[in-house]
């Protein structure tokens, strides 16, 4: 959706960026790139290094396995927590539910998450997660054909206490420089997209 509005030739991927300087970034290979103003839109621990801010907030995992159901093992559009701790699933829902296209043809598409990134390998963890999904859902689990396996160490930024204190971190580190993410407001996709737009009415405001 970004890219769209943009010229075909104003979105480069796969570049590092070595540095943030005034007027610009350098990337890693040396290029330096002029900018009237840069906002820096990464996790935290990145952010800190090219912002000039510090030490920051660690990161918490998440892995996410993937299924493809003959059908919803619920039919409304919830998140279904663990209320037992009896298993490595924290939470369930059913992303077709909501998006048709995103589940194979003729299939729902179900997703567990587990908190942090276990030390067991991809087949092993698949084995809890479909027992314990067997308990909340019955037999038919055996069926579901698994999809994929995500490992992503770096989900959201830590936020134990006092991470919020305060709740709500600036964007503008100097004129000509933002950050925003969730690691500036809180732990959420709410607070990234609220910190990209209050980035947003900083760059506005300082252009004028």
């Amino acid at each position: 959706q970004l890219r769209a509005g943009l010229a075909t030739d104003a979105v480069r991927l796969g570049a590092a960026v070595a540095r943030v300087e005034g007027g610009g970034v350098v990337l890693a290979g040396g290029e330096r790139l002029a900018a009237r103003l840069v906002v820096v839109a990464t996790e935290a621990p990145e952010a800190g290094r090219l912002a000039g801010l510090g030490a920051m907030p660690a990161g918490r995992g998440l892995t996410c396995l993937y299924f493809a159901a003959d059908r919803a093992p619920h039919p409304e559009p919830i998140l279904m927590l663990d209320g037992d701790g009896a298993g490595p699933v924290n939470t369930v829902a059913v992303p077709s539910v909501v998006a048709p296209g995103y589940a194979p043809p003729g299939a729902a598409l179900v997703s567990a998450s587990v908190l942090g990134v276990p030390a067991q390998d991809d087949a092993a963890l698949e084995a809890a997660v479909r027992a314990q999904l067997t308990r909340w859902f019955g037999a038919g689990v055996a069926r579901w054909r698994h999809l994929r396996t995500y490992r992503i160490p770096f989900a959201q930024p830590e936020q134990a206490p006092p991470a919020l204190t305060p709740w709500r971190r600036d964007v503008r580190i100097r004129p000509g420089l933002y950050v925003c993410g969730d690691h500036r407001d809180n732990a959420s996709i709410n607070g990234a997209l609220e910190s990209g737009r209050r980035a947003a009415d900083a760059v506005l405001e300082d252009l004028g």
